[in-house]
């Protein structure tokens, strides 16, 4: 049923509600891992050997799951919830009517500030702020958040640059919004000197090695 095949393994999704250290902020954390389907029964599977195999130590507090199937050259996403688990193998019961097409290439990323290091923004060569820091990150924007006294207006070109790596992205902020107490800021992002795809999996396993150390 939803063409899963015995034996296969599949790519899996859920996310953990973290509280973020430093600005006391709460994101939704994306955590992806594999899995391979065990046995298939009317609108449930039954999964086995998670990678990673830490994963096992989070899988039985989470709520709802959703599962990529890839069909000839599309991607489907289904959604579905743990009833029932032994032994490191799950029973998913599947939501039918939740089944769409996968249309982003590029998953959104959510960090704490912490996770990713503190960042200074440029406009015109001179320093607007000192305590930037990335909330969010996909392949083409940048979510940024800095303290109230951000001057920045809409469609301004700026730059953002890591107080701690050689890290920098050229910006287009799009929109500004004040949540948390602070300045959210979201950004087009129109260049970067690093390879965007490593940056991000870099940040995601660091903090996906924490979580599950954790056990949250």
């Amino acid at each position: 049923m939803f063409d899963f095949i015995e034996g296969k393994r599949y790519l899996g999704e859920f996310e953990i509600v973290r509280k973020c250290e430093k600005r006391r902020i709460k994101i939704d954390f994306k955590s992806l891992f594999s899995f391979e389907v065990e046995r298939i029964e009317n609108d449930t599977i039954t999964v086995k050997n998670l990678n990673p195999y830490q994963i096992n130590r989070i899988l039985p507090y989470i709520k709802e799951i959703k599962i990529y199937i890839k069909k000839v050259s599309s991607v489907f996403v289904i959604k579905g919830s743990i009833v029932d688990s032994k032994d490191d193998s799950y029973v998913i019961k599947l939501d039918g009517e939740s089944l769409y097409k996968e249309k982003r290439r590029f998953h959104r990323f959510s960090f704490c500030c912490e996770d990713l290091g503190k960042y200074l923004i440029k406009k015109d060569g001179k320093h607007i702020t000192e305590d930037a820091c990335i909330i969010e990150i996909s392949r083409l924007g940048l979510k940024i958040l800095t303290k109230l006294h951000s001057t920045l207006k809409r469609c301004e070109i700026c730059t953002v640059e890591s107080l701690e790596e050689d890290v920098k992205f050229d910006i287009n902020v799009v929109d500004i919004k004040e949540e948390y107490g602070y300045h959210i800021i979201r950004a087009e992002i129109t260049k970067t000197n690093i390879n965007l795809i490593n940056f991000v999996m870099n940040g995601y396993i660091k903090v996906a090695e924490k979580l599950i150390l954790e056990g949250q």
